[in-house]
């Protein structure tokens, strides 16, 4: 049971979230090597309090380990003062001759430690989150950062986040209102070498093949010209692919779209991927791509993805307008 819980901690706090976890003191779940290796990192702090010094009847040591330095600050209390009136722990048979244990009746948090806890979570939150709602500077850079940390498995590793927020950056510093078509040229000059994707680079960086940076989607403004819904149910990575295939058939009814090269932006990597390579290791996907690849035969016309995230995609509203 502790190393999911571990696991489950490990991950949140790789994923930039507040994870804590919270046992008696005296447990010997805190002697466990897997505590002594996460401790290890330096991540977490180890918070130590009783109950009584939050306005409870008695006296309950607990320990807290955590990832926010607010929570320490409000809660530590490692050496208690002392407190009247305090009650013991006993066990009295009941009126209906069932054992009573007053152990039971500490489940419940003192309302201290609750009102305690919530302030400081409010200020952890205030002290990441951007003006006006909260203290962190607001400039671009932080507003990106807290929309791009943890947006996805991948966006996890902090360097990574830094550097995916420097080249949104200088993205967003070229899509200026006038200058749209200068920016879709500028686009079209970042297509790999397959000539079916854009990677958008750091300045003075060679485009790297591992990395993908996402593109800022939300700076344009979109509009609903498809939504349907599905026939029949199926993965969503098929179902993505399709909706491409849907979109690019749609458009190539007009015969002014042949031998034209169209901006195509998604928030799946696997369907970005998919493609970009034109095939997949999904036989179904496959049967899609298949299609997709014989419309580009046929009227000469390239799909070039672009990769966003999922709350940057105008369409992501639009494609749940029909779920139950």
């Amino acid at each position: 049971m502790i190393r999911r819980a571990l696991k489950a901690l490990v991950r949140r706090q790789v994923a930039g979230g507040l994870a804590s976890l919270e046992h008696p003191y005296n447990s010997y779940v805190w002697d466990t090597a897997e505590v002594d290796s996460m401790l290890g990192t330096g991540d977490w702090f180890v918070t130590c309090y009783s109950h009584c010094c939050f306005g409870g009847d008695r006296i309950k040591w607990t320990q807290l380990t955590h990832n926010s330095p607010f929570l320490h600050r409000a809660l530590h209390c490692p050496d208690c003062p002392g407190h009247a009136n305090l009650r013991g722990y006993r066990v009295t048979w009941s009126s209906d001759g069932q054992l009573s244990f007053d152990t039971a009746l500490e489940a419940e948090y003192p309302w201290g430690f609750c009102t305690a806890y919530a302030e400081a979570l409010a200020a952890h939150f205030r002290s990441i989150t951007p003006e006006p709602v909260g203290v962190y500077p607001r400039t671009l850079e932080s507003l990106l950062y807290t929309q791009v940390r943890g947006a996805t498995k991948g966006l996890q590793d902090e360097q990574y986040v830094i550097r995916v927020v420097s080249a949104v950056c200088h993205t967003l510093n070229m899509m200026t209102e006038d200058s749209e078509a200068d920016h879709l040229r500028w686009l079209l000059r970042q297509v790999g070498l397959r000539g079916t994707d854009v990677r958008i680079s750091i300045p003075d960086q060679q485009i790297s093949r591992e990395e993908v940076y996402p593109y800022p989607a939300f700076r344009w403004l979109w509009k609903t010209v498809l939504s349907y819904k599905w026939a029949a149910e199926q993965h969503i990575n098929v179902l993505e692919v399709t909706a491409v295939l849907t979109e690019f058939r749609r458009r190539l009814r007009n015969v002014d779209n042949m031998n034209t090269r169209f901006l195509n932006v998604v928030d799946s990597l696997v369907t970005f991927f998919a493609l970009t390579k034109g095939r997949s290791g999904s036989k179904r996907m496959n049967r899609t791509l298949r299609r997709v690849m014989a419309l580009n035969l046929a009227s000469k016309s390239v799909l070039v993805s672009l990769w966003t995230l999922s709350k940057w995609n105008y369409a992501d509203v639009a494609s749940r307008r029909f779920e139950k």
